[in-house]
């Protein structure tokens, strides 16, 4: 339940303080409450998002090292391989140096396998998988256009430079996209796209893919440019995963469009994490502390946590400056969490909850279940997201939302705070 909003225009830092303790939240209390929230929220309000079957069964798992992968054209093509066998059951889990994706697989507490050749993890599947493939080309629009095509049509995505060792393993071409840009794809293949599962990616960036495969989803270029007159294909209150080119007039466009920007532009392995079963989430919380009139309060939170590859990250989890400091719980601290992460890395989002001391609090980032400005929203979308923020902390246990209106005089939108209110 949305207890208390916290609005600003540009930034934000105020949260109730708490008492200090080493206590740890008891995670895992499969009370019946517990489970009838966590079944309203994957059978309602996010049933028609993303696919995942129920399945959150995770076995003969292969893993291969990104260091093991020779070029950004074997990386995209296990990327392809992964997102197109979690249509189905999640098999593939790709270790990258840069994050803490090691972490995270290995707090599944699940038997695993590691490979080390792309090419030898191909030959695993032949019978699991169309041994068919898309050409594109690195560096170009075409890529964006493969990544939706390997969803949609189940294609593994290759380049010239790979074409070869791909025919000597039995993969035929499809499709050679390396003249197509976005606006082609979305015209010719929309009665086939999910629009509900939506992804914008630099074209030069190669995470956030394998998830929007696994979805059959898109993946945009130029945002406003690629939507232009395709707005309406994109359901209410869908999320936009990944990141635009400008924050703020990407955020407010799509604001406008009743779409919300999940920031994820370099999150790994969504495919596989996102097939996680979902824990009871509880904090610890000290309501004992009394009002003081005659006091003024002062209290910090660490921004930006709506950022999922942040999350996922070495620079958050582990990092001294920040989640990972040994002085953390020595004073009240607010911590924001992109709440979206209950579906989309569920395990991951439970360790800050497990390291928490009474002294943390989750807070929900900017605004709600993903970024907007709730102020430019339209009231239909707005009522769908403000529903939807409000399952999710029911089921992560947030009191607070923090909110970014896109003008000046935001505080006084009370037809919009009413909105978040009503669901109080």
């Amino acid at each position: 339940m949305i207890k208390k909003i916290i609005i600003t225009c540009l930034t934000l830092f105020m949260l109730s303080g708490c008492s200090i303790t080493d206590e740890k939240p008891q995670i895992g209390d499969e009370s019946e409450e517990s489970e009838e929230i966590m079944d309203d929220i994957n059978k309602s309000t996010f049933e028609h998002l993303y696919d995942l079957n129920d399945k959150y069964i995770l076995e003969n798992v292969y893993v291969i090292h990104m260091s093991d992968l020779k070029s950004n054209d074997e990386i995209l093509l296990a990327v392809s391989l992964q997102g197109i066998l979690a249509q189905n059951k999640a098999s593939v889990y790709i270790i990258n140096s840069g994050d803490a994706s090691i972490y995270w697989l290995d707090s599944l507490n699940i038997t695993y396998h590691t490979i080390d050749n792309v090419w030898d993890l191909l030959d695993m599947y032949i019978d699991e998988i169309p041994m068919s493939y898309v050409l594109y080309e690195l560096n170009t629009e075409s890529v964006n256009v493969a990544t939706t095509l390997s969803g949609v049509e189940r294609l593994l995505m290759v380049t010239v430079k790979i074409e070869d060792e791909a025919i000597n393993h039995g993969l035929t071409l499809t499709r050679d996209v390396r003249d197509r840009d976005t606006r082609w794809v979305i015209e010719n293949f929309k009665n086939s796209i999910n629009f509900n599962a939506v992804a914008t990616q630099p074209i030069n960036n190669l995470a956030n893919r394998d998830f929007i495969i696994s979805q059959k989803g898109l993946i945009l270029t130029h945002i406003q440019n690629d939507l232009e007159g395709y707005e309406d294909l994109i359901p209410d209150d869908t999320p936009m995963l990944g990141w635009g080119v400008d924050e703020v007039s990407d955020v407010e466009y799509l604001s406008t469009q009743g779409i919300t920007t999940i920031a994820s532009d370099h999150a790994w392995n969504i495919s596989f994490l996102s097939q996680v079963k979902p824990t009871t989430f509880k904090q610890l919380k000290d309501d004992s502390i009394p009002q003081d009139l005659n006091k003024h309060f002062v209290s910090f939170i660490m921004t930006d946590g709506d950022n999922i590859q942040w999350l996922l990250g070495n620079d958050h989890f582990f990092d001294e400056k920040r989640y990972g400091n040994e002085n953390r719980g020595d004073v009240p601290m607010g911590w924001t969490i992109a709440p979206l992460m209950y579906t989309l890395a569920p395990s991951a989002l439970n360790a800050y909850y497990e390291h928490a001391t009474l002294n943390d609090e989750m807070i929900g980032g900017p605004s709600g279940i993903g970024y907007i400005n709730p102020d430019v929203y339209p009231s239909d979308a707005l009522l769908i997201n403000a529903k939807r923020t409000n399952d999710y902390y029911e089921a992560l246990d947030l009191d607070y939302m923090t909110i970014i209106g896109s003008q000046n005089n935001f505080y006084n939108h009370t037809e919009v705070l009413d909105v978040y209110a009503q669901q109080s």
